[in-house]
């Protein structure tokens, strides 16, 4: 009986995970002739790219600001601090509050880690600036 009721319930999952492997087969055949660099910006887009710039101009401990000059740039800024770990990263919005050491806010909560610093940041060895408009979204600032 349980048997019967998982086919029945799984059956229609199954059209649906078999187009998505042919589709991830696929261009996993289509990425494997490019050189790394190019697969991983591929899959996981600007990011990547990002924090490849970024290393090659700061240590793995010195600090990087990012600024987001549009607030489209939010899931570029959020998608790409991974990448840039375990560096000390900090979120500005708008050039004007990086000037200031106006740190954004994406949720507040006193009692979690993102609770405010009362004091402003000191400056970081590298600033990157993101803006979708731009080809590429991004700029270093040294």
């Amino acid at each position: 009986m349980v048997a019967i009721l998982l086919v029945i319930v799984a059956a229609p999952a199954i059209p649906t995970t078999v187009r998505a492997l042919i589709h991830g087969a696929r261009t996993a055949h289509e990425l494997r002739s490019l050189p790394p660099d190019v697969r991983m910006r591929a899959i996981f887009g600007w990011q990547h790219t990002i924090a490849q710039d970024v290393a090659a101009r700061v240590g793995p401990r010195d600090s990087v600001d990012i600024v987001m000059a549009r607030p489209e740039a939010r899931d570029l800024a959020v998608l790409s601090a991974p990448f840039l770990a375990p560096r000390p990263i900090r979120f500005f919005d708008g050039m004007e509050a990086w000037r200031r050491r106006e740190r954004a806010l994406f949720f507040r909560d006193d009692r979690a880690a993102n609770a405010p610093n009362r004091s402003a940041p000191a400056p970081a060895a590298v600033t990157v600036v993101l803006d979708p408009r731009r080809d590429p979204p991004y700029f270093i600032v040294d």
